[in-house]
């Protein structure tokens, strides 16, 4: 497979991934405000967009980031950004996807180009961000569904997995530092925590894991360590870790194997790891290794299939 082609699906997946995420974080924040005073609606904005990671914004109230980190189109982070970004990929990648990914990536891109905000604003802005966050779950079913399984297949799943990392690692970082204000008494400990649990769509799975009362520490664990929810850290790496294995294996380029060691050191880490290493003086410190690590399977992916010198080509 072409490098070019490689990178981008590879970005198709991260964009996606990051697009969903952020549809996904702005329509619970909007259901939030229903029951919060506009302080506190403000601080909790000002937080999503903090663990978003994305651009300074000028103000922090909810119209004002909801429409940054939804339609600006001058932000590469912007749903519209990434839909877009991930759109234009797919075009120049046509003949490596087929019909119904290429389809419903133009369903996504020409619904949020159409949409006129402030009329989604003063409707039912939360039902937009929801065909967002569907739109991207359908994409990805009809690639599972349509798609061969091949080295195009393991590129895409290794940028939404590895995206998804990180975007869960800040998410935890901004929810539950121990500086975090919202965590200081009990009711802010709870507050915060069942926030951060529905902002990752975990609210009810981790009630079924854990129904005694929330804490740092087990909502720290359960979306970090849990092996088998969909949006837990150590999920995530389980599939990127496959992922990578598999494109070692399809390629088989010595190049792959500075791609494998790195995500398999996360996987052990976090396969053997204790919720003793997550306790709230601890917790950032992890996270930030975490963050740092795949950025560092980021740069060695690109050194590997997509940047790597012709001579190494032709002796690998």
């Amino acid at each position: 497979m072409l490098s070019r082609v490689a990178d981008s699906l590879y970005w198709i997946g991260r964009r996606l991934e990051r697009a969903e995420h952020a549809a996904r974080l702005v329509e619970v924040n909007l259901m939030l405000m229903l029951d919060q005073d506009p302080a506190s609606a403000d601080h909790r904005w000002a937080r999503l967009h903090d663990a978003l990671g994305g651009e300074p914004l000028p103000d922090a109230d909810g119209y004002a980031c909801a429409h940054a980190l939804a339609f600006d189109r001058k932000r590469d982070d912007s749903i519209y950004g990434c839909v877009a970004a991930a759109r234009e990929q797919a075009r120049q990648v046509r003949e490596h996807i087929t019909a119904e990914m290429y389809e419903q990536l133009n369903t996504l891109y020409f619904t949020v180009r159409r949409t006129d905000f402030d009329e989604v604003w003063d409707r039912q802005p939360q039902a937009f961000f929801r065909s967002m966050r569907h739109g991207a779950h359908l994409f990805h079913g009809i690639t599972e569904s349509t798609l061969n399984h091949g080295q195009g297949y393991y590129f895409l799943q290794a940028g939404r997995h590895l995206e998804r990392i990180g975007a869960t690692a800040r998410l935890l970082q901004t929810y539950l530092c121990e500086t975090e204000p919202s965590l200081r008494g009990d009711t802010g400990v709870q507050i915060a925590c069942a926030g951060l649990l529905k902002s990752c769509d975990a609210f009810e799975a981790y009630q079924t894991t854990y129904p005694e009362q929330l804490t740092v520490e087990r909502v720290a664990g359960f979306l970090t360590l849990n092996p088998d929810f969909p949006r837990s850290i150590r999920f995530a790496v389980n599939r990127l870790f496959d992922a990578v294995q598999t494109l070692a294996r399809l390629t088989g380029s010595r190049r792959a194997d500075s791609v494998v060691r790195p995500v398999g050191r996360i996987h052990a880490r976090l396969q053997y790891g204790q919720t003793e290493d997550l306790h709230p003086d601890r917790l950032h410190a992890f996270l930030q290794r975490l963050l740092n690590d795949a950025e560092a399977v980021h740069a060695a992916n690109h050194r590997a299939y997509i940047s790597y010198p012709i001579e190494q080509e032709v002796y690998a």
